[in-house]
């Protein structure tokens, strides 16, 4: 008879992960790592519990499937806290799981003891206790939560008694979440309207964000951009959904908006902005201070309402766009020429110093020697200005940095 971790194990086998991170204790943690092993699953043991959950929200991202970390109970759970912070601001899935006592001591028991869920509720969607009768449709639940929109960190406390108990696993037939932007899109009259907006506009522009990018709509996105002769531009985590050497890429936004910067060449120029899953924590913490007329589209509405739309168009943004690019509007007014011009003045004043060695020619020469997929991880900071302009991100998941936390 199975026990629960082994029904746990076989849960995060079957959602294809590979390897869990943490540091163990000597309670149900222990069974875990046993049971992930007998799975086929990879433990990494790191030096703290922060970089285990770190490390594992990276994993979310780059899988596109919840990265796994685990603790002890108490201290281990609180170290865990940045990393988990980390994935709650960034979106990125992830499930935490925590020792804690058995069910039988837990009320009398003190020593390393506090309420897991209570202190995780800021930086977590949601918190369960495996139970040994339902523990496959608890950690089933705690993944499809950390999936999805916003996508984010699950906790979950594995009480020492319960890890070891007798549980039930059922294979169950489980295809994929059918996407509507697999399907092919007809054209759609409530889309008419969004798309004669678009066509009344002379100089719109486009800013993809996270949403954008987890949408994989990076084909449809550069097919509109194409179609229309609209410029694109990205926000920093968005990076990576529109190829930054397309002639109509536009630079990073970041909603700074001061006179003479290469964001206001842009911007300044605009009569429509059409915002691609931008989300409120891609921006700099300051009001919204664009005029402009904001079109939002996303998976979610505008609940946050970070900057004010005047039309909004919530569903898959890939299918959104795909179906954008059958409606037949109309080309812009903008010129690649400008936009090119803009581009080449940026990385001119940017390639300016009296340094043997410059920040601009490093990051130049690693761009020149890494190939198209080659991967920059970078931290935040000032430097990261040059970057921004002067590092071209090709693909997704070629860039990784922080703008949550």
């Amino acid at each position: 008879m199975p026990r629960t971790v082994d029904v746990i194990a076989e849960v995060l086998k079957r959602e294809g992960i590979d390897r869990i991170f943490g540091i163990p204790g000597g309670g149900s943690t222990t069974d875990l790592i046993d049971a992930v092993r007998k799975a086929g699953i990879e433990t990494i043991l790191t030096c703290h519990e922060g970089s285990a959950a770190l490390i594992a929200s990276v994993y979310g991202e780059i899988k596109e499937r919840p990265g796994v970390c685990f603790s002890i109970m108490g201290p281990g759970a609180t170290n865990l806290a940045s990393g988990i912070a980390y994935a709650y601001l960034e979106q990125l899935p992830l499930i935490a799981i925590t020792e804690r006592y058995g069910f039988e001591n837990y009320e009398f028991f003190s020593t390393q003891k506090i309420d897991h869920g209570t202190f995780f509720a800021p930086i977590t969607k949601g918190h369960f206790t495996v139970i040994s009768s339902r523990a496959q449709d608890i950690v089933e639940k705690a993944i499809y939560l950390s999936k999805e929109e916003k996508p984010g960190p699950v906790h979950v406390d594995l009480a020492n008694d319960e890890a070891v108990a007798e549980a039930n696993y059922r294979m169950r037939k489980r295809e994929d979440a059918i996407r509507l932007s697999q399907l092919i899109p007809r054209d759609s009259k409530a889309i008419r309207t969004l798309a004669e907006r678009i066509e009344s506009a002379q100089f719109p522009v486009m800013i993809a964000g996270i949403g954008a990018k987890r949408g994989a709509a990076e084909k449809a996105l550069t097919s509109l951009a194409e179609n229309w002769r609209v410029p694109v531009m990205v926000s920093l985590k968005g990076r990576g959904v529109f190829d930054e050497a397309h002639p109509l890429y536009a630079g990073v936004f970041q909603g700074t908006f001061a006179k003479g910067t290469f964001e206001d060449s842009v911007i300044g120029k605009s009569d429509l902005l059409i915002l691609l899953g931008v989300d409120s924590g891609e921006l700099l913490p300051k009001p919204w201070g664009l005029t402009q007329p904001v079109i939002h589209i996303g998976f979610r509405p505008n609940v946050d309402a970070a900057y004010p739309a005047e039309m909004e168009v919530v569903g898959d943004i890939k299918t959104i766009l795909e179906i954008l690019v059958r409606q037949g509007v109309q080309r812009t007014k903008w010129g690649l020429a400008y936009l090119k011009g803009l581009r080449e003045h940026m990385r001119e004043k940017l390639s300016s110093s009296r340094d043997d060695l410059p920040l601009h020619r490093i990051i130049e020469i690693s761009r020149e020697k890494l190939p198209s997929d080659g991967v920059l991880a970078t931290d935040v900071g000032a430097f990261n200005s040059m970057v921004n302009y002067l590092w071209q991100v090709h693909k997704p998941k070629t860039y990784f940095t922080s703008k949550g936390l």
